[in-house]
């Protein structure tokens, strides 16, 4: 994992309020991004408009690897409309997430959520603030709020699941 701070990788991309990025920049104090964290954010966040990153989105859901049917009954998480199911794997104090969904746009979503904790301590992953990330991305303000807390329970799911 790459320890350069996000401070540094979205100065180009990061276009909002004064309050806004001092709160990402708290965020990401001390979490670090990978390389394909620090690609993602710079494809989301360039995007002119919402309608193009939706379809980068689109093309992220398409191309997104597929939780293994054998995995999907014990690992699926509840009360969600697509039905999203989520692991988290440990290897040397470093947490591995692999979440999906049978829809496209929630996969892709899904992707763009854990991929900043892929390779992440427990402590790391436990500080992760979605909302700054989502901010980042400029995703925040185009989903709806039964997506986002659905997304966002996730999220808790996996801090649960690395505590």
């Amino acid at each position: 994992m790459s320890q350069i701070l996000l401070l540094q990788s979205v100065n180009r991309a990061w276009h909002s309020s004064y309050f806004q990025k001092q709160r990402l920049d708290y965020c990401f104090m001390i979490h670090t991004l990978n390389d394909e964290s620090k690609q993602l954010l710079e494809l989301l966040a360039s995007q002119k408009n919402w309608e193009a990153r939706y379809r980068q989105l689109l093309l992220l859901g398409k191309s997104a690897p597929v939780f293994p049917e054998i995995q999907r009954t014990e690992n699926e998480i509840g009360g969600c409309q697509a039905k999203v199911w989520v692991s988290v794997e440990k290897n040397d104090n470093r947490f591995y997430i692999h979440a999906s969904s049978d829809a496209r746009i929630v996969k892709a979503l899904l992707l763009v959520l854990t991929q900043p904790l892929q390779g992440a301590t427990a402590e790391e992953i436990e500080t992760f603030d979605a909302t700054a990330w989502m901010d980042s991305c400029k995703l925040s303000g185009h989903l709806n709020p039964s997506r986002v807390n659905g997304l966002f329970g996730v999220i808790d799911q996996v801090k649960a699941l690395t505590r």
